[in-house]
């Protein structure tokens, strides 16, 4: 009898170590999300998406340093402005082999919040002939976005993200078409600062003669004379 006991205690025990080994599927594949700087497997996701199809989530940027930034259609319409239709929403990445959470940094409308969480997520090959592509699921909820070089709404978006860009100072971005554009050279040099009023003159589709009171007194309320002088020249 007590053979027969120790027998089945020792396979109660194996049947308990089992079940406690087998995690939810859940729970095993986001337990390689990071937080802030990206682990290797969630590096996979940094980049820039834009959807080109349907879908509220219109546009997605992953940085490398654990931020993202998304536009998303909140389905405002009016007829009269200011009514903007998208919203911009920031905040932090974590993110696996399988799994990416982009949680938002301040509270959203319901209908903005639930184009964030946690997905389920598969890339396409980039080397396949179609299209690259981020899949992002969540539930019964599937959307598709487009791998672009780049993804911006104004120039300040530019900044950050991982496209490539050559090692030049001063570096600035401009955005063309929700493409960011880069420039190394500073801007030309305005051809029309410190000209006299003769030489300003000569430049008549460059430049224009600013004339301005030849004096006025100081202080809050000034009084300035009527004659009107040569101050500077400026660029049309």
């Amino acid at each position: 009898m007590k053979l027969v006991s120790l027998t089945l205690a020792l396979a109660l025990a194996a049947l308990g170590t089992m079940a406690c080994s087998s995690a939810p599927e859940e729970e095993a594949v986001g337990s390689d999300e990071a937080e802030g700087e990206l682990s290797a497997a969630g590096q996979a996701v940094v980049g820039a998406y834009v959807n080109e199809g349907s879908g509220a989530l219109q546009a997605l940027v992953i940085k490398a340093d654990g931020t993202f930034f998304a536009d998303v259609d909140n389905g405002i319409r009016c007829v009269r402005a200011p009514c903007p239709a998208t919203t911009r929403v920031t905040g932090t990445v974590k993110a696996g082999k399988k799994t990416v959470t982009l949680k938002a940094n301040e509270d959203l409308e319901p209908t903005v919040a639930s184009n964030f969480g946690r997905f389920y997520y598969t890339l396409s090959d980039p080397n396949l002939p179609s299209v690259p592509s981020l899949t992002l699921t969540k539930g019964a909820n599937t959307q598709v976005l487009t791998v672009k070089t780049s993804y911006c709404a104004a120039n300040s978006d530019c900044y950050g993200q991982s496209m490539i860009v050559p090692a030049c100072f001063p570096l600035s971005f401009t955005c063309v078409n929700n493409a960011c554009n880069f420039r190394c050279s500073p801007p030309p040099m305005d051809m029309c600062i410190g000209l006299d009023q003769t030489d300003c003159l000569a430049k008549p589709s460059l430049c224009k003669p600013k004339f301005g009171p030849s004096s006025c007194t100081p202080g809050p309320n000034p009084r300035c004379t009527r004659d009107m002088v040569y101050k500077s020249c400026e660029r049309k």
